[in-house]
């Protein structure tokens, strides 16, 4: 619960630093960061710190920084801000049926289950890497992929 509140908080409060703008600029082209800060600010905190701590365990690992900077980018043009996904943090515990749920929250729970295949399309229109692509398109997914694992551990930590 402390967690969650902590997480809410850092979701109002959230902010780049120079030194994440930097990090940004570091590792991605300009047509990557384009679609990086069309995020809200807190999925770009949230992004910037999976990277940092994939940067932490593999710092030479280029495409595995920039696939934990992008992987969010299917939320780009979602309705998911702090308070949407606290009520879809609290359905995924106690779920409702879906015709009983207004259409912002199915807009926000369809955004957080299917964000990584939308961030396919934009990474694809960008031409990215294909190991880049497989990382954001699996990070989800039950891996055996070291850096699959690596960005869902930070993923799940912030």
């Amino acid at each position: 619960m402390l967690y969650r509140i902590k997480q809410v908080f850092y979701g109002l409060t959230a902010k780049m630093s120079g030194k994440d703008h930097e990090f940004v600029r570091e590792y991605l082209t300009p047509n990557e960061r384009a679609l990086f800060y069309r995020l809200r600010v807190g999925e770009q905190v949230h992004s910037v710190k999976v990277a940092y701590g994939c940067y932490q365990e593999k710092p030479t690992n280029r495409k595995l920084i920039k696939a934990a900077l992008l992987h969010d980018v299917g939320k780009v043009e979602s309705n998911l801000n702090i308070f949407n996904k606290v009520i879809v943090v609290i359905l995924a515990k106690h779920p409702v049926r879906a015709r009983l749920l207004p259409f912002f929250i199915k807009k926000a729970l369809f955004y957080k289950n299917h964000h990584p295949k939308i961030a396919v399309e934009f990474l694809h229109q960008l031409r990215l890497d294909k190991d880049i692509i497989y990382l954001v398109e699996n990070h989800h997914k039950l891996s055996t992929n070291e850096d699959i694992n690596l960005i869902q551990k930070y993923d799940n930590m912030y």
